[in-house]
């Protein structure tokens, strides 16, 4: 059998036939995160600098996770002349700071994108979105 369910919502279906996998799928964790988005300027980055994103490894310290430039990954979703930026924060490993309202996310987000990226425009638009208890944590003996 094959789902694209939650396991939260799993459980509930299975329980009636199978409360063991239930009981496993209840106890998956999950953990959140937030995307900020961002429409900038192309001529604000250095042309060997375009790529489809970065891994933020966790001995730099950063505030955010990752990096993703999806206008550079699927074309046609932003003119010629600018990109889309998505800046991911949260999850596992910094949960915390999911406490801080949209704004202060944005401000955080685009600030290590200046740093990262040596950016020195802001952006066209930006925008917050928040995925709640969406990243099942993969714990040694799921």
């Amino acid at each position: 059998c094959i789902s694209a369910l939650n396991a939260p919502v799993l459980s509930k279906l299975v329980e009636s036939f199978c409360p063991a996998a239930a009981a496993a799928l209840r106890a998956t964790k999950y953990a959140s995160s937030a995307v900020g988005v961002y429409v900038i300027r192309k001529d604000e980055f250095a042309q060997n600098a375009r790529c489809f994103g970065a891994v933020v490894p966790q001995i730099e310290r950063r505030s955010i996770l990752a990096i993703s430039f999806s206008s550079l990954k699927y074309t046609g979703r932003c003119s010629d002349d600018e990109c889309i930026v998505r800046v991911f924060m949260g999850g596992a490993m910094h949960e915390s700071m999911l406490g801080n309202t949209d704004d202060a996310l944005l401000a955080i987000a685009w600030n290590e994108l200046v740093k990262v990226l040596n950016l020195r425009s802001p952006p066209k638009h930006q925008l917050l979105v928040r995925w709640p208890e969406a990243m099942p944590q993969y714990d040694v003996g799921h």
